[in-house]
């Protein structure tokens, strides 16, 4: 059985909420770099379950692209910035090397915040509104 597009948001932002849980859990164990890991998996998944309600059906695919830019010109004063610090929080990565108690903390504030901007912006926008 098909999944509907609703059920599959609900999924990117349940799996995104897991992994931003096990981020603060590796942070309180100060296992740092592991943590940044799982911030970034947050927010990759909060910031797929936006594009899947623009209408963006395989969000990482080429033929995304075109969807992406129409949906992101459509809503770039929303969307923008979300799509801004998942851009930067990648930027950041250095999955070669470890991670400060400082950084963690940083990666996990990040991750935090796109995921509850992306929780209200699907409140505020509900699926067939966008």
């Amino acid at each position: 059985m098909e999944q509907t597009v609703r059920d599959r948001i609900k999924e990117e932002i349940r799996i995104a909420g897991e992994y931003l849980d096990g981020a603060c859990s590796l942070l309180e164990r100060e296992l740092f770099t592991p943590c940044v890991l799982l911030s970034f998996y947050s927010a990759f998944h909060a910031t797929k379950a936006v594009l899947l309600a623009g209408g963006v059906r395989a969000p990482g695919t080429r033929q995304s692209i075109s969807g992406l830019r129409g949906f992101v010109e459509k809503f770039d004063q929303k969307l923008a910035p979300m799509l801004e610090r998942l851009k930067e929080f990648k930027k950041g990565l250095r999955t070669s090397m470890e991670y400060t108690e400082e950084e963690a903390r940083f990666r996990v504030y990040q991750a935090r915040e796109l995921f509850l901007e992306v929780k209200d912006f699907l409140r505020r926008f509900p699926i067939g509104t966008i």
